[in-house]
């Protein structure tokens, strides 16, 4: 015999009809009730979602919530803010706006925002599933870098100080290594790197200069009044000449471009010279390499300097002591380091003892100065320990300032980038516009702004945008670092997820560690993982390739891992969820849905752009709409069985239960868990730690996310509700008293139920 069950699509009855003899039956239990209603469960969903009055709402909902600018907007039009409420089951809230609007407009990591101090999770279930700023005007604001990006700039202007200096050394080295090779002057002027850094040691910018200009530079006569630079007779260009024969003569070339028998293009005295121009002016701070050198000299000079005049009169010694201890430059500074050095500390009245810097009685110490100024005869200014404890301070030292300019840099960056509004907002703050052209190695002084702007409202989608077709990858990489349009306003950032969804994810799993037997520090090494890999992902084959990826946002859904990991995911996430017949639609667990709406994906795998300041994102709609549908099953359930609409209701909430104290405070799942457990009504009168404490006796909360366990559960309270509520007089029932009826089979209660109606006939 076929016992098919169905669904009324017009008045909402759980059964309209059962096939077969039993159409007479008066009323069947709760517990059968609930049984076949479980047994096919997404077909009474689907029943319900398509019954007109649903369809309907459902359909509106999903058309206009995206339209919805504001708190006022949004409460303003009735159908979609009754819907919603009815979602989460604040129906006898609907009248409540004015209350409705402060749960909204309440900051979710505030504390003592207005909806975490409410006890009922429903309303901030509710807050949660829309995007609403605390002003109520605006929402999800696309930001104009995401926290990956903004990282990502940081990273790179960090790594650009890295990479300047890494270049200094590797141009030093392959300078002293070729022109060594060099053996005429043709040789020299056509390597390009060689021309470019000998014009720079001396502060020349190399744009403008040829091989052949070079050459007439390198082979100039002094002597001669018609030679190349002598011939340069326009004012303007005096300073240029004096560098240019600087460089000249630190070559060895003859008129004709030769050298003399035995002789280098450059002696090592030569080369000292240029790269060590090159390496103290190439940067506006001090690399690495150059603070050796600077040590190297203050080393080599420390023995031959006989008094303070002398020491105070070099000025690369002055500043090589000024770094080391962090004393700023000045006139009085200077005057102070002069009288401190000679000092004489077991005088209490001099300058070192009287100054109430510590820094001053270190100097006096460490230097051998005599309060006349000399060093005495036999004597070095500083002894050898002296010496090695001053450079060694240097090297610590050298680059503090520098440091601490980055870090304001770094942080003014952090603090500002938020503000900009569009790309004029980027263009015309100097300090930004300078980090950011910096960060990608462009120099902000010849850059032209035009063609920054060009870049930055470049699509790189489009093959044929102006950052891709200039074929650069630092203007491509400029373009991929900020969230601009083509307008040149903030558009949604081209993400696989969204910062609110990669938050959303990765709290889910971390809430879902101890059911997955996983420690809280490992939820923390995976999810620390996924948000670092997960703004990284730039298609759906970059997401499929990592497979802790996928398990990480499966686990967080809390979905069931298949066997083909990345098969699986690949269609699902392919998905046209405004299809029904889609794969993720088709699959009977929502939670799939909600999954592949959590990214940006399309049908062909690449990441398309969700318009940015929508009151809700897609995976909340989606939620909305199946918790409406569940919603008005178990309200359409009530109208005929109110026990069956407790077990539907007790079904969906429990296993998200995570203390007893959530079932006292929401009076349907305290009826369930009080007719399950035969505890008397009476029973709620009691002090609320009194119950708390019997309920920690009685339940295991994690049994409710066993489904065979949580059924086991509500056919208890099923048959008691039936006993208690005059269902128990039917045959059926009298089988069940003493227990819970969990063991039979739902095709036998449809057979008791047939012999119970057969009385009727």
């Amino acid at each position: 015999m076929d016992f098919g069950i169905s669904l009324g699509q017009g008045s909402g009855r759980i059964l309209d009809t059962v096939q077969g003899s039993i159409a007479g039956i008066v009323m069947l239990s709760t517990y059968l009730d609930y049984k076949l209603l479980n047994k096919n469960l997404q077909q009474s969903l689907d029943r319900v979602s398509g019954q007109a009055a649903v369809a309907r709402e459902t359909k509106y909902y999903k058309e206009n919530i995206g339209k919805v600018t504001s708190v006022k907007e949004f409460l303003a039009d009735h159908r979609l803010y009754k819907y919603a409420m009815e979602a989460f089951g604040l129906d006898d809230m609907i009248y409540a706006k004015a209350f409705m609007k402060k749960v909204l407009e309440s900051d979710l990591s505030d504390d003592n925002s207005f909806v975490n101090r409410l006890s009922d999770e429903r309303y901030r279930g509710f807050a949660k599933a829309f995007q609403f700023s605390p002003d109520g005007t605006s929402f999800a604001k696309p930001d104009v870098q995401t926290d990956r990006q903004e990282d990502d700039m940081i990273g790179l202007y960090n790594q650009q100080i890295i990479n300047k200096a890494n270049a200094v050394e590797s141009e030093t080295e392959y300078y002293k290594s070729a022109v060594g090779k060099i053996t005429n002057v043709d040789d020299f002027a056509n390597d390009r790197r060689l021309v470019e850094y000998s014009l720079k040691a001396f502060g020349i910018d190399p744009t403008y200069y040829s091989a052949r200009i070079m050459k007439q530079v390198l082979t100039s006569d002094p002597s001669d009044p018609a030679s190349y630079l002598n011939s340069i007779k326009d004012p303007a260009y005096s300073e240029v000449v004096q560098a240019l024969e600087t460089l000249a003569s630190s070559f060895n070339f003859r008129t004709d471009g030769t050298l003399p028998i035995g002789t280098p293009a450059q002696t090592e005295v030569q080369i000292k010279s240029v790269t060590e121009a090159y390496v103290l002016s190439s940067s506006s701070r001090v690399t690495p390499l150059a603070a050796q050198w600077n040590t190297e000299y203050f080393e080599s000079k420390a023995p031959q300097i006989t008094s303070v005049t002398e020491f105070m009169s070099d000025g690369r010694l002055l500043s090589y002591l000024e770094t080391a201890f962090g004393i700023e430059d000045s006139t009085a500074a200077r005057e102070s380091i002069a009288k401190a050095l000679t000092s004489d500390l077991n005088d209490p009245q001099s300058f070192a003892n009287q100054s109430n810097n510590d820094i001053y009685r270190k100097l006096a110490r460490l230097f051998n100065f005599q309060a006349d100024g000399t060093v005495l005869a036999g004597q070095t200014m500083l002894g050898r320990n002296e010496l090695a404890e001053v450079t060694v301070t240097y090297m610590a030292a050298y680059d503090d300032a520098d440091q601490q300019k980055d870090s304001g840099r770094t942080a003014f960056y952090k603090n500002m980038i938020g503000t900009v509004e569009d790309v004029d907002g980027l263009l015309n703050n100097f300090i930004l516009y300078d980090y950011v052209l910096e960060a990608f190695g462009l120099d902000p002084k010849t850059e032209s702004k035009s063609t920054i702007r060009q870049v930055l409202t470049s699509d790189l989608s489009d093959p044929k945008s102006y950052a891709n077709q200039t074929r650069d990858s630092r203007y491509i990489g400029l373009a991929d670092a900020f969230n601009f349009s083509a307008d040149g306003k903030i558009r949604a950032a081209l993400v696989a997820q969204s910062e609110g969804e990669i938050s959303a994810t990765a709290s889910a799993y971390l809430v879902g560690a101890t059911d997955r037997g996983q420690t809280l520090d490992d939820a923390k090494a995976e999810t620390a993982y996924y948000r670092e890999q997960i703004d990284r992902v730039s298609s759906l084959d970059d997401l499929l390739k990592d497979k802790r990826l996928l398990t990480y946002v499966m686990s967080a859904f809390g979905v069931t891992l298949p066997d083909t990991l990345a098969d699986f995911m690949e269609r699902l996430l392919k998905s046209d969820l405004d299809d029904p017949e889609s794969f993720a639609n088709k699959l009977q667990d929502k939670r799939y849905a909600q999954l592949a709406a959590s990214f940006n994906f399309d049908a062909d795998g690449n990441i398309v752009q969700r318009s940015g300041g929508q009151a809700q994102s897609l995976r909340s709609v989606l939620n909305i709409i199946e918790l409406h549908t569940r919603q008005t099953l178990e309200k359409q359930s009530g109208e005929e069985n109110d026990g069956l609409r407790l077990a539907l209701y007790f079904q969906r909430k429990a296993p998200g239960l995570t203390s007893v104290y959530g079932i006292l405070a929401d009076r349907a799942l305290q009826q369930v868990v009080f007719k399950a457990l035969g505890l008397p009504d009476e029973m709620a009168q009691a002090p609320i730690d009194q119950q708390a404490e019997l309920l920690k006796n009685r339940l295991n909360l994690a049994d409710f996310k066993d489904p065979e366990k949580l059924e086991k559960f509500l056919g208890r309270f099923s048959v008691r509700y039936d006993l208690e509520n005059g269902t128990a007089s039917s045959p059926v029932m009298a089988l069940f008293q003493g227990g819970d009826g969990s063991d039979i089979s739902v095709d036998a209660m449809v057979s008791f139920s047939q012999l119970r109606a057969s009385r009727y006939y």
